[in-house]
């Protein structure tokens, strides 16, 4: 008896632990099987990790974050919360029984399934089940993200806030932000920012969103000189700060203090050694300078870069930013060229390693080109071929120009 029941302590230290786990309680009675106590450890680990506490060098370091989960995982297979962080390889997933799970730890299955397969509609009806039956704040918060990149604003306000009403978590808060945000609930938003630095968390992206768009220049300033006295860590820098802040302000109109913050960038860019020089910091100085306006540049710095290594040439990044250049210059036919090229480029992958159908360059150059009905199809079928709905979509300069074309305008404010 004795072997038996210290073969079953990992189990029941998890079972205590996650019982009594206000984030995770609900679940807890309704797991398949309560998790192993060091796999939990290591789980709450991760979740800690992802918190951007104030004093970190640059953000969150989300290889820490991913290890956490991962050791969790390997200490204990069928551990499903950790499973849902991570969305591990479709072989992963696959390999479990769901069959013997409990409902609320199969419908998180299916949601990492769906997420895997960037399948936002799906997944966000599988967190939305599994937060009836489950409705913890690490599964609210969840359901939130998904409706967030589904296209339900509305839905992610009343998750996030159901999640934590009273404010008292470190968890969820750029997801409560980017909510507040695409309903255009702007002191919603601005109080959230405030109450997450009154818990010591890191606001340095939050804020940039939600002071440029208030038009609070002097905070903004603020903002971005303190984050020149931090250090960098790979291109979470200061420049790269501004030009969040930069793209927010000219969203909301205040073009002047944008131009003046995406220069600004740009200084900042090409003081650096050279040393510093990448792939995905060149990706950003000519974003930069295409922000600016100054076009002729970001041009040349592209075609310098398809001279020094001509596999450049065919990749669906650069080849929409051309596009998107030749229409703000009025060179249709070129614009319409580069559009032609990114049809047979099925998918984007973008230097910070996120996935964009090549539908949504051309919607971009589309709508640089005043064609305002392609501009719409095109963002559908993105949307349809796995783009998520975030608030980087009203930020883009061609979109703005459209803005108040009424097919546009609900899909970039859905109601939802």
């Amino acid at each position: 008896p004795s072997a038996a029941i210290e073969m079953l302590r990992p189990r029941i230290l998890g079972a205590i632990a996650s019982l009594n786990d206000p984030l995770i309680r609900n679940w807890a009675r309704k797991a398949t099987e309560p998790p192993k106590y060091e796999a939990y450890r290591a789980y709450r680990a991760g979740i800690d990790a992802d918190i951007p506490r104030v004093g970190q060098t640059a953000g969150v370091d989300n290889s820490a974050v991913d290890a956490e989960h991962e050791k969790a995982l390997m200490l204990d297979s069928t551990f499903v919360l950790p499973l849902v962080e991570l969305v591990p390889a479709d072989t992963v997933l696959r390999s479990l029984q769901i069959e013997r799970f409990t409902p609320v730890d199969r419908l998180l299955v299916e949601a990492a399934m769906a997420w895997r397969k960037i399948d936002y509609e799906s997944a966000i009806k599988a967190f939305r089940k599994a937060a009836e039956l489950a409705p913890d704040p690490i599964i609210l918060i969840q359901q939130a993200q998904a409706a967030i990149y589904a296209g339900y604003p509305h839905e992610a306000v009343t998750a996030i806030t159901r999640a934590d009403p009273e404010g008292k978590l470190s968890l969820g808060w750029g997801i409560r932000t980017d909510a507040f945000h695409l309903v255009n609930d702007l002191p919603s938003e601005l109080k959230a920012v405030q109450r997450e630095a009154e818990l010591g968390l890191n606001v340095d992206y939050e804020a940039a969103q939600v002071l440029p768009a208030l038009g609070r220049v002097k905070e903004v300033n603020e903002l971005i000189n303190d984050r020149m006295r931090r250090s960098s860590f790979a291109e979470n820098t200061p420049a790269a700060l501004m030009m969040f802040a930069a793209r927010e302000y000219r969203a909301h109109g205040f073009l002047k203090e944008s131009d003046e913050l995406a220069n600004r960038a740009i200084a900042w860019y090409q003081s650096r050694p050279e040393s510093e020089m990448t792939e995905e910091r060149e990706f950003n100085i000519v974003s930069a300078l295409f922000h600016a306006g100054r076009l002729t540049e970001a041009r040349k710095m592209i075609d310098e870069a398809i001279r020094d290594d001509p596999r450049v040439r065919n990749s669906p990044v650069p080849i929409s930013l051309m596009g998107r250049i030749a229409a703000r210059l009025g060179d249709t036919t070129a614009a319409r060229s580069y559009m032609n090229e990114l049809r047979e480029m099925k998918l984007v992958i973008t230097p910070g390693g996120g996935r964009q159908s090549s539908a949504y360059g051309r919607a971009l150059i589309a709508a640089g080109l005043g064609d305002r009905a392609m501009a719409v199809t095109l963002l559908q079928q993105a949307f349809a071929e796995g783009n998520y709905f975030e608030p980087y979509l009203h930020r883009e300069i061609e979109f703005q120009t459209i803005q108040d074309y009424p097919p546009l305008k609900e899909l970039l404010w859905p109601k939802g």
